[in-house]
């Protein structure tokens, strides 16, 4: 049986650190630094997006969050080459990576695929800091999240700084990786929730997602 071949990045010519305040139920509750790289991996050029969440201390004895996600694209951002996930929150905690084995992109200890030409949520919200809203949103794309599978696109809102993402879950060609997830992605994709983003300059500087009275806001902070 041909050896799970773990790759690693091996340089780096390029790096951008945005950071964003998460506000849960009206309170700051947490600060997410997402930082963009480009570099090289497994001999090809490469955009390695990693995410770090960590709950500010007032917040933290109410309910502490340490995530972490690292997310490793095709420069077109539409191809999935690594993908490593650690979270920890209250009587919950992830920790998987992906292997490449047979050229395809596989969760560890399983046979769960991550398909091509998939995106993750990270590296489709970056594609919005990438493209013209204009042309992103006359698109459909293919979403994958640990396992489950999506159709995302994107609807124009109210005016020219707001739109919508809508997820469809595609039932029928998903296996789950796992049995629950953290709150951050939970958030996200729970079924009946309303995902707001809006985009300033050509970048995105504000998500809000909301389900019924509960709501959740990432604003970006000033440089």
């Amino acid at each position: 049986m041909e050896k799970l071949i773990y790759i690693f990045i091996i340089s780096f010519s390029f790096c951008e650190t945005t950071q964003f305040m998460i506000s849960f139920m009206g309170l700051d509750a947490a600060k997410v630094s997402i930082k963009i790289e480009d570099g090289t991996y497994d001999d090809l050029n490469a955009k390695i997006i990693t995410y770090r969440t960590k709950t500010l201390k007032a917040f933290n004895k109410l309910f502490p969050v340490d995530n972490y996600y690292k997310t490793i694209v095709t420069t077109d951002l539409n191809e999935i080459l690594y993908f490593e996930k650690k979270t920890s929150q209250p009587w919950l905690n992830n920790d998987i990576k992906t292997i490449k084995h047979d050229n395809k992109i596989l969760y560890s200890d399983s046979s769960i695929e991550i398909p091509k030409n998939y995106y993750n949520i990270f590296s489709l919200l970056e594609l919005l800091n990438q493209k013209p809203i204009n042309e992103i949103i006359k698109k459909e794309y293919k979403l994958e999240k640990e396992g489950e599978k999506y159709i995302a696109n994107f609807s124009r809102g109210e005016d020219l700084t707001v739109f919508y993402l809508d997820l469809q879950f595609k039932e029928q060609y998903s296996k789950s990786l796992l049995k629950g997830t953290d709150i951050f992605t939970w958030g996200i994709f729970k079924n009946g929730s309303e995902r707001k983003l809006k985009i300033k300059n050509g970048k995105l500087v504000y998500c809000e997602f909301s389900l019924g009275l509960v709501t959740m806001k990432a604003k970006i902070l000033a440089k």
